[in-house]
Order: C-alpha cells, then structure tokens, then sequence
C-alpha cells in the first residue's frame, strides 16, 4: 500500500512537472543615461505561468569595465526587500567570480505576472575625444524562451539638451529602432527568439558626458565605418531572405498544382484498375451444410489453397503420409539394440518408409506429377533404388532435400495454377496497385521536398 501511495506520489509530481512552463508576453526597458557615464536600466517583463512556480532570476556577466549594483524588485508598486531567507516577496544578490546573480522570490501559479527589476550600469559611456560612445547588450543570448513586445528606450542625460545622436541597433532583422527629436533611441521587436540577443551602439557628443573618464583618440569615423559594412551585410542577408521567401512561395504555389495533377492522375490508375480487376465475379450459392463425400483433393492442393498459393514444409509431409494411407509407401517403427559409451546395450527406436513398388508401377496413372516427382527423389535419388528409407536418413542430407524442395514447390504452384482456383489476373491487378501506389508516393515526397513543406510533413 505504502509502496502504491509512493508511485503515485512520483507519476503525479511528474505529470505536474510536465506541464509546468512559461512565457514572457512583453518586455518594456526603460534606460536613462548620466553625465558620468553610468546608465539606470528599468525592466518591466510580463510572465505568463502555466503550473507553479517560486522564483525568477537574472544573471549579469564579470565584464572587465562595466560594473552593476542598486539592483531592485518591485511588483505593482510594491518593493522586494534583501534577504538571504528566499522567503516571497525578498530578492537575493549572489556574486561569483565571473558573474552576479540576483533572484526574487514568489508564489505563482496559473497565472500572468509583471516584475520591475531596476540595476545600474556603471562605466558604459566610453568617452573620446570625438564621441561618447554607447555598445551595451539590453538582452543577451542566454535568454531561453522566447520574448515578445519587446521595447527598448534609451534616454541621454538630462537637461542635455537636444543631442546630435546616431544609433544602431543589432539583433534580428525584423527588429526597427528610430532616434527622436530629443535624442532618445527607440527600439523594438514584436518577437525575440530564445538564444536571441539585442543591443544598441549610439554616438553621443563628448561633451554631455563631462564627468566620463576621457579616452585619447578619435573613434567617429571608424564605428561609422565598421556599422556601414554591417548594414550592407545585414541588407544583403534581408534581400536573400525576401529571394528565397518569394522562391519558396513561387514553389508552393507550383507544388500546390502538382499535387491536384498527381491526385488526379492517382484517382484515375486506381478507377482503370478497379474497373479491370475490382469487380468480383459471381458465383452460384453454396450451402453451409452437404451431405456430400468431402473432396480428396491431395494435402499438397488444400495447402496452396489455403495458403494463398504458398507451400510450407507441412505440405511435403502430409502429402507422404497421403501415399500412405493411398498404399504406395508405409511407415515402420523398429526397435534396435545399440552399445552406449560404456559398452553397455541401449535400445533405440527408428522410423523408415518402405516403398510398395509394384503398387507405384501399377497404378501409376493415379499419382499426380508433384507425388511421382516426390517417390522418385526419396526412393530412387535419396535411398539409391532401395525401397527402404530411413527417416534419420532424410536428415542427414538436409541439403538434398532443401534443393529437392524447392523445386518442388515450384512443381506443386504450377499444377495448381492449371486449376484455376486463383484468379492470376486479379494479383497483376494487385502488385500493378501496390507498383502505383508505391510511385505515387515517391513522387509526393518529391514534390513536398521541392515546395518546401518536408519540415511540416515529418513534424
């Protein structure tokens, strides 16, 4: 009982598990720059929770300039205090050698969840001579589900003024940004894969970041330079893209029509077939009851009828011991004495045929090709003219006999093929259907591999 309770325990908290997961329905950041160079990132991402769960978590990389602290967690207002206890409604902050790791804690379940996370990012201005320069990472690839509504705002510091800003953005190619008339980089992306990143580089004038640490050295024209080369990049992967989305199209569509073509001419091969061979003849009524003298049809016959014009080893016997209850051979049963290993007499049974010549000579007319071609092999070829034939004997020369067989076999199929108890026509009727089929097939697969849709047939 206690062992029941315990499985069931297990299949339960299993099937639980299995239907525990997660989305991010919208992502909204909101970073605010400052003269010193450090950035305030604001994060509001929905969660959307099939099951149950307990707590979130973010991770931020070791990076050799830029640092991160004043990490927060709020919820509808309400804020997340410190604490090492992973009680709901605190957050804890881990520091490793190459990374930080801060995660809150809650209860959700079945249910759609927002959590503002604020940190700051220290030392992410890089201030030239000739530009304050911006490259950060607003989303990483170590992201594992996918994110969707994603907007990104980027604010210059206040009171700045109205900044000649230039900006790019990286990331999927669907992905658009602008730069408004305050100097304000906007972003956003409808849908962000899982293992996808988005990260924006801005030009700032230097002088709205004075107390920045200063770099020697113009860097303007070659980030410029380097984000040109990538652009034409990225406009030449978009135009292969658009290529091969209005070539796959363009193969659909042609697909599309060949497969009506196909089913066509598929429906028309099965009606030609169905009309040649489908139609059953008919035939006069039997009787579940006669009073008549079962057939004796010999063994060998009842096995290719039954079988489907398939003989099996069963039928050589049955047809052996027909010719003997028909008198033409009779099995014997003999005791015999023989020395053991230690010298001493075992008695040993052994079976043998014996062939009734002058029965076989007499009434020869009366065996079928298969039945004489059968007495002949074992009395004559197998037992070297003897009218005796041991049984052990027969196994001995294995080989023989499986030679002897299958031309046997083939004896028996032609014999019966002559009474017409099989309507031949109706089996070239079958394999020209699975022929048919088998090519119609080959050719669907063909045409699903050109349209483009294999990946939606095989899942």
């Amino acid at each position: 009982m206690i062992k029941s309770i315990i499985l069931l325990s297990l299949l339960l908290g299993a099937a639980a598990y299995a239907e525990k997961s997660y989305s991010i329905s919208q992502l909204d950041v909101s970073a605010q720059l400052y003269t010193d160079g450090s950035m305030a990132v604001t994060e509001a991402r929905t969660y959307v929770y099939q099951g149950s769960f307990s707590y979130a978590f973010r991770e931020f990389p070791q990076l050799a300039q830029i640092s991160f602290s004043d990490f927060g967690i709020e919820e509808n207002g309400q804020a997340y205090y410190l604490s090492q206890d992973g009680e709901p409604g605190t957050f804890r902050v881990t520091r490793e050698e190459n990374r930080t790791e801060v995660r809150w804690f809650y209860r959700a379940r079945d249910e759609s969840r927002t959590f503002t996370f604020r940190y700051t990012a220290r030392n992410v201005i890089q201030r030239s001579q000739d530009a304050g320069v911006l490259y950060y990472q607003f989303i990483s690839n170590e992201w594992d589900h996918s994110q969707h509504n994603v907007r990104i705002s980027l604010a210059p510091p206040e009171g700045a003024g109205l900044p000649a800003v230039q900006a790019w953005l990286h990331g999927p190619l669907w992905a658009e940004y602008r730069v408004n008339t305050e100097g304000d980089v906007i972003a956003w992306c409808d849908h962000l894969p899982a293992h996808s990143f988005l990260e924006v580089r801005a030009l700032y004038p230097p002088d709205i970041f004075p107390a920045a640490p200063q770099q020697s050295g113009v860097v303007r024209a070659a980030i410029q330079k380097e984000e040109a080369d990538w652009a034409d990049e990225a406009n030449a992967h978009r135009e292969r893209i658009e290529k091969e989305s209005a070539a796959k199209a363009k193969r659909k569509e042609q697909g599309k029509w060949a497969a009506l073509v196909l089913a066509f001419l598929g429906f028309a091969r099965w009606y030609s077939l169905f009309q040649t061979y489908g139609k059953k003849p008919g035939y006069l009524p039997v009787s579940k009851m006669s009073p008549e003298i079962p057939d004796v049809t010999p063994p060998a016959l009842v096995n290719y009828l039954l079988q489907n014009r398939q003989i099996g080893g069963s039928a050589l016997t049955a047809t052996l011991m027909d010719l003997a209850q028909r008198r033409f051979v009779s099995l014997h049963e003999e005791q015999i004495e023989q020395k053991n290993w230690r010298g001493g007499l075992k008695r040993k049974t052994i079976y043998y045929w014996l062939a009734d010549r002058s029965q076989w000579r007499e009434r020869d007319k009366e065996l079928l090709p298969f039945e004489s071609r059968l007495l002949s092999f074992l009395f004559d070829e197998l037992a070297g003219g003897e009218d005796r034939l041991d049984v052990e004997q027969m196994t001995k020369k294995q080989s023989k006999m499986i030679s002897f067989f299958s031309k046997w076999v083939k004896q028996v199929k032609e014999h019966g093929d002559r009474l017409g108890w099989f309507d031949l026509a109706s089996q070239h009727g079958m394999n020209a259907g699975l022929l048919t089929s088998g090519l119609l097939l080959i050719v669907t697969i063909l045409i699903a591999v050109y349209a483009g849709e294999w990946a939606v047939i095989t899942g």
